[in-house]
């Protein structure tokens, strides 16, 4: 059988070929170019810990993920996920969902969610240690916070174990200049970054009013001391971390990023001199 007739979702079953450090090729009977073809399927694709699988295992009730056969080298991704039960563009900020480990990292935990792909959930989004968390272990009410694009795949999502950030007024009307709120860092860019902070819409924060660069903030921390502003003729209101920006009493009592840094740059400078 070719692999060009093989179809994403297809139930498939072989033996395992060849152990990789990802995880393992499976020969479920294709051949490509009248050679043997071998699925791949990643360790947190499955079921078991990965000394488990030895060579010439039999998998039964594999699921095709993806075939791409213009790819050079064209590729088959295998998994022993069951079917998709929701899709993530369903999904809304919010939403509760149980979701099973499939893999503990150093830093993030893959968990499946029911989607086609995988979801993450960042060590600083978790209620205990990352470490006493396992493979296999079902996490109930995972909060869904926003669509990854990563290379983990389109369809692929964040989660997080804490509390979200509330308002009673979801409306950008409702918020109020100088008004302090507190931020869940969401996408970063190089002009600044966006933060959820409750309302119907991510709020920006330019670099020049962060303390930090924005290459230090990463997504899913919690930021406080975030003042709301609406600049003059904007119908959009932004956010300064520390103060309010371009405070009067910048040097003497650095209310805002920018006189904060102001302040920092002088006293290197008279120290310097």
């Amino acid at each position: 059988r070719e692999l060009r007739e093989v179809a994403a979702g297809e139930l498939v079953a072989g033996y395992v070929r060849s152990i990789q450090p990802g995880g393992i090729l499976v020969d479920f009977g294709i051949v490509h170019s009248e050679r043997p073809f071998s699925g791949y399927c990643r360790w947190y694709e499955l079921p078991e810990p990965a000394a488990f699988y030895i060579l010439g295992v039999y998998l039964s009730d594999l699921r095709v993920l993806s075939v791409e056969v213009q790819k050079d080298p064209p590729a088959c991704l295998l998994t022993a996920r069951p079917p998709p039960t929701c899709s993530v563009v369903d999904l809304r900020a919010g939403d509760l969902l149980n979701c099973r480990v499939l893999e503990v990292r150093s830093e993030v935990l893959l968990v499946d969610f029911g989607g086609h792909s995988v979801g993450k959930v960042f060590a600083n989004q978790l209620c205990f240690r990352i470490s006493v968390y396992q493979k296999g272990q079902l996490l109930q009410d995972l909060r869904f916070v926003r669509l990854d694009d990563s290379k983990l795949g389109a369809g692929s999502a964040f989660f997080s174990q804490l509390p979200a950030i509330r308002r009673e007024d979801r409306r950008l009307e409702g918020l109020i200049d100088g008004e302090v709120v507190e931020g869940i860092v969401g996408p970063v860019k190089e002009y600044g970054a966006f933060f959820e902070i409750g309302c119907e819409v991510r709020m920006l924060c330019l670099t020049s009013h962060l303390l930090r660069p924005a290459d230090q903030y990463r997504t899913g921390d919690r930021v406080k001391n975030l003042h709301v502003y609406w600049g003059e003729g904007r119908s959009l209101p932004n956010l300064s971390e520390g103060g309010p920006p371009n405070s009067a009493d910048a040097l003497t009592c650095p209310e805002s990023a920018d006189g904060q840094r102001e302040a920092l740059c002088l006293l290197v400078c008279c120290w310097q001199q």
